[in-house]
């Protein structure tokens, strides 16, 4: 009569050590041990693909990041070995790619709670100015200066909204 309580609870202990690919797959009569095997398992499943998208996520990211990263290192570089740089368009070049890094950054971010797929308001992202009016100086400091909440140079405007602080 325990016998399906103890599969579950080895499957539970294998869960909590890291491995999330074990299923109870109870067989049987459909009773409460079924019921909760399955439901034990349908939780184990969506935990598993979660956990992957997850490190799918982290990966991509990590990735996005590297190359404003790889872009700043290689513009350092060359004006330090530059006898005749130009150390304002230096500071100009990297603050665009800076600017680039942060929206990346927000943008990153912005997918990472949409992957959340929560339909609570409190959850949303919505852009106050909806992008129809100028950044105010905030935005301005964060993004190429005078371009809309809407895009930057790097970046195109998506379809929906994205944060800004021009609240």
């Amino acid at each position: 009569m325990l016998s399906p309580l103890r599969k579950i609870q080895a499957v539970t202990h294998t869960a909590m050590d890291g491995t999330l690919s074990q299923r109870v797959a109870l067989k049987g009569p459909r009773d409460e041990f079924r019921d909760l095997a399955d439901s034990f398992d349908a939780m184990l499943e969506r935990l598993e693909a979660h956990v992957a998208e997850q490190r799918r996520f982290a990966v991509n990211a990590s990735h996005e990041l590297r190359t404003p990263l790889a872009i700043s290192q290689t513009l350092l570089e060359v004006a330090r070995n530059d006898p005749d740089r130009d150390v304002d368009a230096l500071l100009d070049r990297l603050h665009a790619v800076n600017v680039r890094a942060i929206d990346l950054t927000e943008a990153l971010l912005m997918l990472s709670r949409a992957d959340q797929k929560s339909s609570s308001p409190a959850n949303r992202w919505t852009c106050p100015c909806s992008w129809t009016k100028p950044p105010k100086p905030c935005c301005r400091s964060r993004r190429n200066a005078g371009s809309a909440c809407a895009s930057s140079a790097a970046w195109p405007a998506p379809s929906a909204p994205v944060p800004c602080c021009c609240s």
